[in-house]
């Protein structure tokens, strides 16, 4: 799989993208909030 895309940066779509993270997946959220998404950016 090359990107893993996520739709909603809530609890659960942060908690998916942080343990796809984890494994060394590339991975893309996306939400209705910048602020909440920036805390996900550690690119």
């Amino acid at each position: 799989m090359e990107k893993l895309s996520i739709i909603g940066s809530g609890t659960m779509g942060h908690s998916i993208a942080l343990a796809a993270a984890w494994e060394g997946m590339n991975v893309e959220v996306f939400g209705m909030n910048e602020k909440v998404i920036g805390k996900s950016d550690h690119s």
